[in-house]
């Protein structure tokens, strides 16, 4: 099941963690996954997740990526741009995001606004909304690095 737009976690104790963007780009359709191993997305990502795993240990204990589930609000491939309210909306996508985000415990990482909305529009309400990891609040860092930009944000989010 794993393509673009949905990637199954390698280890099934954080399978209930998804990290949910807005939509694959150039590089998630080449490799098939989401947050590309060698886009700014996927780059920027991981160093998140390593981030949260010192500084919210107790839930994400492990700093690599694919240990949790990865997922975008839509699955159409964009060289820029993110989905419209109408493709978050359609029926067909909002059935793919309940089958992912389907079952008790699941925690929602949403990385921006549109990954949000779409999991609020399959009732799932994030339980943390970082910026997209390729927006300018995480890439033009006034803190001096990707690691520094990360550790504000996981800062402000776990206040």
């Amino acid at each position: 099941m794993n393509n673009c737009a949905y990637r199954e976690a390698d280890n099934k104790e954080l399978k209930k963690i998804v990290f949910m963007g807005a939509c694959p780009g150039i590089n998630e359709g080449k490799e098939q996954r989401p947050f590309s191993q060698y886009g700014r997305a996927g780059l920027s990502l991981r160093v998140l997740v390593s981030v949260l795993s010192k500084m919210k240990s107790d839930l994400f204990t492990s700093g690599r990526l694919d240990d949790y589930t990865l997922a975008n609000a839509h699955q159409k491939i964009r060289r820029t741009g993110t989905p419209t309210l109408g493709e978050i909306n359609d029926e067909g996508n909002k059935a793919r995001l309940r089958k992912i985000l389907a079952g008790d415990g699941i925690v929602v990482v949403a990385m921006g606004k549109d990954a949000a909305e779409a999991s609020r529009r399959v009732e799932v309400e994030p339980r943390f909304l970082f910026p997209h990891p390729t927006s300018r609040k995480v890439n033009k860092p006034k803190r001096g690095s990707w690691q520094a930009n990360w550790e504000y944000w996981v800062g402000e989010a776990i206040k």
